[in-house]
């Protein structure tokens, strides 16, 4: 019988903003929640902006809904237009910004999203569901 340990990461990958890790065939986002006030981080300053205490490793994803989005026709560097960014609220937690996969998604407020992977660039990229 083949076990598989999900607590460890398949592939992780530095955006630069925050660490994507695909675990359990899954991709989540490996940010930081405060231990006083619970607050949650994609981005992990070096302490709670809300308290100041200290924080502790969190996982968050891979699903969340639809805050708010943009359909981007101007070109910007490695990306084909038209592409769609949208404000991504995971249920854990913090709000993230990623794109959209298809061309000129137009996601409902609200609506369930969840992490795929990445662009060719690098960027968060969430379907639709």
């Amino acid at each position: 019988m083949d076990e598989r340990d999900d607590s460890k990461p398949d592939e992780i990958v530095d955006h630069g903003q925050f660490q994507i890790t695909k675990r359990g065939g899954q991709f989540v986002i490996d940010g930081k929640s405060c231990s006083k006030c619970g607050h949650h981080f994609a981005m992990a300053p070096r302490e709670c902006r809300k308290c100041g205490a200290s924080l502790v490793d969190a996982t968050f994803g891979p699903r969340g809904e639809v805050w708010s989005y943009t359909i981007v026709y101007m070109k910007a560097a490695r990306r084909t237009t038209p592409y769609t960014l949208a404000y991504i609220d995971l249920l854990e937690g913090p709000r993230i910004i990623a794109h959209v996969r298809g061309e000129s998604v137009r996601p409902n407020v609200g609506q369930m999203a969840e992490l795929v992977g990445l662009t060719d660039s690098g960027d968060p990229l969430v379907v639709c569901v």
